[in-house]
């Protein structure tokens, strides 16, 4: 049992992780130090802090000493789940707790799901997906990050969800996806978008078809992992200057609806699902230099249908859906930091969803699209995480 489920266990176990961990010494009275989790304001982060938050939380503590500080994951509220964070930090589980909040942007024209994104500049194109009716699209709107507006494009000439995107060398790339999820239909195709002149081309194929694979650009390759289709754990790679493919060394386990980013030459696959409901906590690097994979510390919550993207060094995962049984989406945002293969939590999502799309422009991250409830839903939220406290 991890140290976050121990924290959902009931008034009997937080009693007596209250009592466990008081007996370890007795709250400071200090200042206040502003570090998040710091609940007695001693400068130090530790399970007596847990204890406060805990005791707070159960109404056995009317008031902390440092309230804002013991918002954990800054979502607004202290209760159990910023305890749990507090003790896993204490306990060397995660390495640090990361500060920042959310604000919302200009709501999408369309909203969709299972949608796809690239980014230019500082304008975001979401492209394709699902409408509101189930049926996919071909719908391209573009966000101006810097005006906080929306604009229409030339719709693609196929209609997709599930397909990846990227750029390279001012244009984007759209590869894969369902021409029909209800019939299992997977493209091949990949089309190049030119926004300075808004039209599409067709490019060569992929030798593989994907949906719901992770696709990521790095040093102007596009790489597509994972997915859905054949050969799934056979990574494919293109180069958009001699429209060529090319596959890579295979993925140690095959799984859809993950996603990857890319830091520092490097690719990191995270996440995703297998047989339909069973989400997975796996996590793998790709080095192209060496054609070779390793694992890396395991996705905190297990999921698939999530987003990511690369912000300072970092990678930010966010969302994803439970479709087993009375499930449910993702608030999770969790932060791996490659530097010491370890996770940071992280403010919550505002809006829980899955087959959303995720960018970074410029110090802040987007959000944007997705279904708020488990299969078919639509949303065209946009939210923007501004790192640092408000």
């Amino acid at each position: 049992m991890t140290l976050l489920q121990t924290a959902r266990t009931g008034p009997f176990a937080i009693a007596l992780l209250i009592a466990t961990l008081l007996s370890s010494g007795a709250p400071g009275a200090g200042a206040g130090s502003g570090l998040p989790g710091d609940a007695d304001c001693d400068g130090d982060v530790s399970s007596i802090d847990a204890a406060l938050i805990l005791q707070h939380s159960a109404g056995l503590l009317s008031t902390l000493s440092c309230p804002e500080a013991s918002d954990a994951n800054n979502d607004g509220s202290v209760n159990s789940l910023d305890a749990a964070l507090v003790l896993q930090l204490d306990a060397g589980l995660i390495d640090t707790l990361f500060s920042g909040h959310w604000r919302q942007g200009a709501s999408m024209p369309t909203p969709r799901t299972e949608v796809t994104s690239a980014a230019l500049d500082s304008v975001i194109y979401v492209i394709g997906g699902f409408r509101a009716t189930g049926g996919n699209s071909d719908v391209v709107e573009a966000y101006d990050t810097a005006s906080d507006s929306w604009s229409a494009k030339a719709p693609l000439p196929a209609r997709l969800d599930h397909a990846g995107a990227a750029a390279v060398g001012g244009k984007i790339y759209i590869i894969g996806g369902y021409t029909s999820l209800a019939q299992g239909v997977v493209s091949s195709a990949t089309y190049e978008y030119d926004p300075a002149a808004d039209v599409w081309a067709e490019r060569a194929p992929m030798p593989l078809g994907r949906a719901a694979a992770a696709t990521v650009a790095l040093n102007g390759t596009i790489y597509v992992l994972g997915g859905v289709g054949p050969q799934p754990t056979t990574p494919l790679a293109y180069d958009p200057a001699t429209n060529t493919w090319r596959e890579l060394a295979p993925m140690a386990l095959d799984r859809e609806h993950l996603t990857a980013s890319a830091v520092d030459g490097k690719i990191y696959v995270i996440g995703g699902r297998r047989f339909v409901t069973q989400n997975v906590d796996t996590a793998d690097v790709y080095d192209p230099g060496t054609n070779t994979w390793q694992p890396i510390a395991p996705l905190p919550t297990a999921r698939g249908g999530l987003a990511s993207a690369s912000l300072d060094g970092l990678v930010h995962v966010v969302g994803g859906e439970d479709l087993s049984p009375g499930g449910s989406t993702f608030p999770q945002h969790e932060i791996y930091d490659p530097r010491s293969d370890a996770w940071l939590a992280a403010p919550p999502l505002p809006t829980p969803r899955h087959g959303l799309t995720a960018q970074a422009i410029e110090g802040r991250l987007y959000v944007i699209g997705g279904g708020p409830r488990p299969n078919l839903s639509v949303s065209g939220a946009v939210e923007i995480l501004e790192p640092g406290t408000p």
